[in-house]
């Protein structure tokens, strides 16, 4: 009886301290994320290889720890299983994680969090088509809520690119810009959530191995690592870069040297590196472990509900003055289209604890996990 109470003392005061720690992790994620991006907008490919290495080191030495346990958390049996499906998974990783780089070093601080909650659609339709997931009329409404708060957010470039008469303008040539690479971020969340599925798909089909989420993070990574130097040539497509095959060594060497803060050119303006890339990657890898921590003593829906306090709380907090950023001002428009996107996501919420509270509709305990961690898919591959 000491020994039960005791543990649900620790337990007690755990669980909120790992909500914090979720909290303060995911919205310094998201602030310092963007302002990594403002020495290093020009290099965002550079960004992503860094990311991959940084992924790939810290899940493979816990995948290392894990297995030297002995105590059956990682096996022989686990570390045996087919590594094709990994290509497609470490595909789909890397060109989320590109394009979604590429976007949020065009876009507003606040406009990125709010853009990012697509994910719940894009999940559900992947999981429609490859996991054969039937989802209630009651989550379907609250994704088309939640698309109707990101439309409202767009709603002033999309009609000034609309209704603008001056074509050749400044102010319409920077909405084009702005609506260009908001599509660009957009469709960065659709690869990222097809991987999540993909990954989903490992777990059952892997289901009598118990499979650790840090075996497919780590195969996932190696691939996806790959991928991202393999897909450098992306640089040279207008919009993406538009430099020239011929330069991409020179693209690279800038890159480093402005992730070191030297300007390697007249036009970079590389303060805040290597500081802010590094704090970046810190603040990602703890973000990961707190969720990780809380997914597993406080469950799957009270991290849910933590993640949903770090999306408004991020986009307001854009509103102050930040290093390298400055501050942003919020139109009516996106206020509106956070509080219309809020009422989505925790009507999703509420639908989606409903449904699985039904014996026959319970989701098994990884893909649970893997939902959650998808739910924040602008912070990086989890």
């Amino acid at each position: 009886m000491r020994k039960t109470s005791t543990h649900k003392n620790k337990t007690s005061i755990l669980i909120p301290l790992l909500m914090v720690s979720v909290v303060t992790s995911a919205t310094a994620n998201t602030i310092i994320r963007r302002i990594t991006l403002v020495p290093l907008k020009a290099y965002p490919y550079l960004l992503s290889q860094m990311q991959g290495v940084a992924y790939l080191i810290f899940y493979s030495s816990i995948l290392y720890s894990r297995y030297k346990q002995h105590d059956g958390t990682v096996t022989i049996e686990m570390l045996k299983i087919p590594k094709r499906p990994f290509l497609w998974i470490g595909f789909w990783d890397c060109v989320g994680d590109i394009l979604g780089n590429l976007g949020t070093a065009h876009l507003p601080g606040y406009q990125v969090p709010l853009l990012a909650k697509l994910n719940i659609i894009f999940t559900a339709m992947f999981s429609s088509c490859i996991l054969k997931k039937i989802y209630s009329t009651s989550q379907i409404s609250a994704m088309a809520v939640v698309l109707c708060g990101s439309i409202i957010t767009l709603l002033p470039v999309i009609l000034n690119q609309l209704f603008s008469n001056d074509d050749m303008s400044e102010n319409n040539k920077d909405t084009t810009t702005s609506l260009f690479y908001a599509v660009v971020y957009v469709a960065s969340v659709a690869p990222t959530a097809l991987a999540f599925v993909l990954k989903e798909d490992i777990f059952r089909q892997h289901a009598n191995l118990n499979l650790d989420v840090f075996i497919v993070n780590t195969y996932g990574s190696i691939v996806s690592l790959v991928f991202t130097i393999l897909l450098l040539p992306l640089a040279a497509v207008p919009g993406f870069g538009g430099i020239s095959l011929s330069e991409l060594p020179t693209y690279m060497k800038n890159g480093f040297q402005c992730f070191s803060g030297i300007n390697p050119t007249t036009e970079d303006d590389c303060r805040g590196a290597p500081l802010a890339p590094l704090l970046y990657f810190c603040i990602n890898v703890t973000y990961n472990i707190c969720i990780l921590a809380l997914v597993k003593h406080g469950g799957a829906l009270l991290t849910f509900l933590t993640n949903t306090i770090t999306f408004p709380l991020s986009t307001i907090l854009f509103t102050l003055s930040w290093p390298l950023l400055g501050s942003s001002t919020l139109s009516g428009f996106v206020i509106a289209g956070l509080i219309v996107e809020l009422t989505g996501v925790i009507f999703y919420q509420r639908a989606t604890s409903s449904a699985t509270s039904k014996p026959d509709e319970v989701e098994d305990e990884d893909g649970e996990q893997l939902e959650l961690m998808n739910d924040d898919a602008n912070y990086g591959s989890i």
